[in-house]
């Protein structure tokens, strides 16, 4: 699909869950249903798409991934080994519970806090051994969770002084990794605006 399936609201500067800037969200279509999501997507057949993220609206992000490989060609978001897609399913339950804990943390004004949120990802890109990504191949749950990383990181650095991917190699990998995709960096917000974000939503009363 073209680089997101939703406008988005305004929202956190660090765990807004959309990967663009403002001036692309102005220009994206709000679906906001799956009648909606169908009609847009029979659109759309015929062209070469990209996904770098989808927002939901409270469907699970797992049955628009399913809707997407049945009906769109390409490297699949979904993998069809079982025990990859049950452990897709179980991280991608898990993202709203990681993001979370990691922007109270940062919100909170203690980024030590959030460790186990990272250790959680770290633990979890060590459960498969046929490539970087969360099931080894690049796949909907690395989309899922790499606007929060992305968000997380710069933060974490420069406010707090604590780089998130000390003690964490595969964490630092899979960041690498994801950057090398064109249709995610073309789409993602540069480190210094997202700091500036949370210094001035957060920071500038202090």
């Amino acid at each position: 699909m073209s680089k997101d399936l939703s406008e988005g609201e305004k929202g956190n500067p660090v765990s807004d869950a959309s990967a663009h800037g403002d001036a692309n969200r102005a220009r994206l279509p709000r679906i906001s249903s799956a009648d909606a999501m169908e009609t847009w997507a029979n659109s759309q057949k015929g062209k070469k798409l990209y996904i770098v993220l989808v927002r939901y609206h409270g469907y699970p992000v797992f049955i628009v991934g399913k809707y997407v490989d049945a009906n769109f060609e390409g490297t699949p978001l979904f993998h069809g080994d079982p025990a990859k897609k049950e452990f897709g399913e179980q991280l991608l339950s898990h993202v709203d519970t990681f993001n979370n804990d990691a922007s109270s943390s940062l919100k909170g004004g203690v980024v030590q806090q959030a460790s186990y949120a990272f250790d959680y990802l770290e633990n979890a890109l060590g459960k498969f051994d046929d490539g970087p990504f969360f099931l080894g191949q690049f796949s909907l749950v690395d989309i899922a969770y790499i606007p929060f990383v992305e968000r997380f990181q710069p933060v974490s650095v420069d406010v707090f002084k604590h780089d998130i991917t000390e003690g964490r190699p595969k964490l630092a990998t899979w960041i690498e990794e994801v950057n090398k995709i064109d249709a995610y960096t073309e789409t993602k917000l540069e480190p210094q605006e997202i700091v500036d974000r949370f210094k001035k939503r957060y920071l500038s009363q202090q």
